[in-house]
């Protein structure tokens, strides 16, 4: 009897065991940086760097960051990173044995991140793919005779390929966009009406296309000191108009645009590949997750919505489906098809 009951318990943590060494499926996650975890992350060092969207469409020049996952819950022993570049690219991991590591996308076309996970149920490998490319504005913007903005023109300005005009105002997209506070928010601050009653020159990397004064890949930024445009020094109704009128180009990118939650698009020209459609909360994250003046991402974070449902999302089926009874409310996308379809 008890020889019985010792096999049979040397059965029980023989299965444990397996069971907590199942064989890992490793995932590479690009990971949005918000300028609140850049300063957990890089101390005082982040406050100077510039946040990321956690898109695979990244702007040339920048840093990507990248996290080595075992979906099964495994625990990580060790990595190896890889990358396979675009021709003229000579990227590499920056550390390449660590779970959490970064790449400098230092060219335009696609990079192929390789990865191979290690734990104790054995290896896996993941790849995926980032788009590295510029920035080319909405191609919207135009200023009448007057000097008012049209952010939905299509006669003002001739709208050079590839801006994202030439194909989405057709579709209505530029239209639906031009009506939201993003597409405004820079041009009426900059004009002496932001709803706070005072604006800065720290403020506009939020409210611009892809700042990054250090990165040569067409950002407001980079065009700005290009054309040699100033933050004025008193807002008044004419600043915008005086920006269109110094650099048309620059106007295009003078606004929270496209490319700032798709990701820059000169290598998209129609390919939905080289773009990026994302219901990711870090795309939002970038620009609202900054205490003490933009606290929403802190507040999302720290609610049940953020983690109390993540085992709830995972589990339910329903949950991640097109059902307006839980999706509506618990899935960025269902809660889209639920605006959209009612």
């Amino acid at each position: 009897m008890r020889k019985r009951f010792v096999t049979s318990l040397v059965m029980v943590f023989l299965a444990a065991g397996l069971a907590f060494s199942q064989t890992p499926k490793a995932g590479i996650k690009i990971v949005g940086m918000t300028p609140y975890t850049l300063t957990k992350v890089y101390g005082s060092a982040g406050n100077a760097m510039y946040a990321t969207t956690g898109l695979s469409t990244a702007g040339e020049k920048t840093i990507v960051y990248l996290q080595a996952i075992d979906s099964t819950g495994g625990t990580i022993q060790s990595v190896t990173w890889s990358v396979g570049d675009p021709s003229g690219g000579h990227a590499t991991i920056d550390s390449a044995a660590a779970p959490f590591t970064t790449i400098t996308v230092d060219t335009t076309g696609q990079y192929t991140i390789n990865l191979t996970v290690n734990t104790a149920g054995g290896t896996s490998q993941a790849s995926t793919v980032i788009t590295s490319a510029n920035y080319v504005g909405v191609g919207s913007i135009g200023v009448s005779a007057s000097g008012s903005v049209n952010l939905d023109s299509t006669t003002v300005f001739p709208n050079p390929f590839p801006q994202c005009v030439q194909c989405h105002q057709g579709t209505g997209d530029m239209t639906v966009w031009s009506n939201t506070p993003h597409a405004s928010f820079f041009e009426t601050s900059l004009n002496g009406h932001n709803p706070a009653g005072i604006y800065f020159s720290s403020c506009i990397k939020c409210h611009t296309t892809g700042y990054n004064p250090g990165a040569q890949n067409g950002n407001f930024a980079v065009v700005q000191n290009q054309v040699g445009w100033t933050f004025p020094s008193t807002l008044v109704d004419t600043n915008f108009a005086h920006l269109y009128n110094t650099s048309k180009k620059l106007a295009q990118l003078g606004t929270i645009g496209c490319e700032s939650c798709h990701g820059p698009g000169d290598q998209h020209m129609g390919d939905i590949t080289k773009i990026s459609v994302s219901m990711s909360a870090s795309v939002c994250m970038q620009c609202h997750d900054a205490p003490p003046h933009h606290v929403y991402g802190r507040q999302w974070v720290n609610s049940p919505h953020d983690s109390a449902y993540a085992a709830l999302q995972k589990a339910e089926s329903i949950v991640n489906s097109g059902s307006y009874g839980c999706a509506k409310c618990h899935n960025g996308t269902g809660f889209k098809d639920f605006v959209k379809i009612g």
